[in-house]
């Protein structure tokens, strides 16, 4: 009845209103960004990026229009991430995860799945947690369409480079659907720099090679940085407590050294063998 779906409806809006209510303050300000333009949230390892990621794909996959299509892509580069990120999803949202990667146990491989299979997985679920090369093939066979997909997160972005599986996504999918049709793009990476080849340039100035390597980053995905200060998240961070201990630098003679040591060797050298008994 529209009474239940309206009540339904309610009860989706308050569960929203309380998860962004147990949000921080810059996960906010990064959800509230990224709901308006593409994104990339380049965050420190433990400071919540996922829970923006979650709060998105909620956003989108309840206030979207088109009920009947609406999808959520999260896309992680290794099997185990994907495991990860999926228990992380399926935890902070009320929508079906399904896993897609190719190393699943007890599974017919994805490589497999014919086009039966690829109906029945995007009719139960709304949320696909995948490594992209399942992603970029299932595209490529025309069982998903670009214009299908509200939200398509790329976790560890920071491997982003010209040729890779990702960047072959944004170039032969993303760019070439209609822009009012593409989906919101948001990036996740502790550290945006990590893993990008050092030129011999950059390494003269360390400023340029900064700046351009994030706005290859920007470029490949359509996307803005999002990032906020220590002060902000320092507290929310398990920062590894040092200490500096200084060895003394002091040796003692070398007559010293031998008058401890010669009466050991002679008598580990000279000492008889144990006899049999």
């Amino acid at each position: 009845s529209t009474w239940g779906k309206g009540k339904m409806e309610e009860k989706k809006t308050n569960e929203n209103k309380k998860k962004q209510g147990l949000s921080r303050s810059y996960q906010l300000k990064a959800f509230e960004r990224a709901k308006n333009e593409n994104l990339i949230c380049f965050l420190a390892t433990g400071t919540g990026k996922t829970h923006i990621a979650s709060l998105l794909i909620d956003y989108f996959s309840k206030n979207d229009r088109e009920k009947d299509n609406v999808l959520s892509i999260f896309l992680a580069p290794t099997a185990q991430l994907v495991e990860q990120q999926a228990v992380a999803l399926q935890n902070e949202t009320s929508l079906e995860v399904e896993i897609l990667h190719g190393q699943m146990k007890g599974r017919a491989t994805v490589s497999s799945y014919g086009d039966e299979k690829w109906t029945d997985i995007l009719e139960g679920a709304k949320v696909l947690v995948a490594t992209p090369r399942v992603i970029l093939t299932a595209l490529c066979h025309g069982r998903i369409k670009m214009r299908m997909v509200k939200v398509l997160v790329f976790d560890e972005c920071h491997h982003v480079k010209s040729r890779d599986v990702y960047s072959q996504i944004m170039g032969y999918f993303y760019s070439r659907c209609e822009p009012s049709k593409r989906p919101r793009i948001f990036g996740l990476s502790a550290s945006i720099l990590k893993g990008k080849p050092i030129k011999r340039e950059m390494k003269e100035n360390p400023i340029h090679k900064v700046s351009s390597l994030v706005l290859e980053v920007q470029s490949i995905l359509d996307s803005a940085v999002f990032t906020c200060s220590s002060d902000e998240i320092q507290q929310y961070i398990n920062s590894p407590l040092t200490d500096c201990l200084v060895h003394p630098s002091w040796v003692p003679p070398v007559d010293d050294w031998i008058d401890r040591l010669w009466p050991n060797m002679i008598e580990q050298f000279f000492s008889p063998y144990p006899t049999k008994t």
